[in-house]
């Protein structure tokens, strides 16, 4: 192989394309005033509903231990980004709910996805964004259909 050819590596493409992408959002959150903000922290805001759920299910949709979560929710609640109650029913179970500081996270985190789309689709033209998109959805639906989700414990990755 080449030398020149070492920059058109497929593995070296998409982590230096998610660097960069990693890089964008952090700078957008940051800012907006969100710094410090873990992957991980994204996650756990994206499951969250509009209603307090149990923070077990937050765990199962995550596909992560109960200790990592655990760790997240409490850096959430340090960011002031979600609160903790009591199940009504059961005494065991803990409910995580968004506060409205999360509520706003949730929107920043928004506009940081529509701003990446923008700069993107500027660089590429939206018809070859799309189609990058397309592509990348084929590629992991079929890497999970072969082995499922993967767990790649970047929970703890700063943005």
């Amino acid at each position: 192989m080449k030398k020149a050819d070492s920059k058109h590596i497929l593995a070296r493409l998409l982590v230096r394309s998610y660097r960069f992408i990693k890089h964008l959002n952090a700078e957008y959150l940051k800012s907006k005033g969100y710094e410090h903000i873990k992957i991980g922290h994204v996650m756990v805001m994206m499951n969250l509903k509009d209603e307090p759920i149990a923070v077990s299910e937050v765990v199962k949709c995550l596909e992560m231990s109960k200790q990592a979560v655990s760790v997240l929710i409490k850096e959430l609640i340090s960011k002031n980004f979600v609160e903790t109650t009591k199940h009504p029913n059961d005494s065991r179970a803990i409910l995580i709910g968004k506060t409205i500081e999360g509520d706003k996270f949730l929107e920043i985190l928004k506009e940081s996805r529509k701003k990446l789309d923008e700069e993107v689709g500027d660089i590429l033209g939206e018809e070859r964004l799309e189609n990058l998109k397309d592509l990348l959805v084929d590629l992991v639906d079929n890497f999970e259909k072969r082995w499922g989700k993967l767990n790649d414990s970047i929970s703890s990755t700063k943005l």
